[in-house]
């Protein structure tokens, strides 16, 4: 969803690295429920909803963080200019994919502790 997402707006003329926020935001709620309803269903915490995503959200906007730094790092030192996908066409989704890797390396465990604990 991330990378088609990204895509999908880079086409309409928009900057890699702005929609790259959006993009990755959007991807953030999706994990949520389905963190919820699939990976952690088994556990069940006291805590409400309303607290529960923002926990997610705390957990995940540090992955991302390290996801978005990732994603530029990897456009920038390869002299992308964010706004063209015909120049290197898969760089971005290679960037979107290194990232990914390691954000959700760390998402996964950080959210394991933080946000599905009992």
């Amino acid at each position: 969803m991330d990378a088609a997402l990204l895509y999908l707006l880079m086409s309409a003329g928009y900057h890699a690295f702005i929609v790259r926020i959006f993009s990755f935001s959007s991807a953030i709620t999706l994990l949520y429920f389905l963190n919820r309803k699939i990976t952690f269903h088994h556990i069940r915490t006291a805590r409400s909803f309303s607290f529960s995503i923002l926990r997610h959200y705390s957990v995940h906007g540090l992955g991302g963080l390290l996801n978005y730094s990732v994603f530029v790092l990897i456009l920038v030192s390869a002299g992308y200019s964010g706004n063209s996908v015909r120049n290197s066409p898969f760089l971005p989704l290679f960037a979107v994919w290194a990232g990914g890797a390691a954000g959700i390396t760390f998402n996964f465990f950080a959210a394991r502790k933080w946000v599905w604990d009992r």
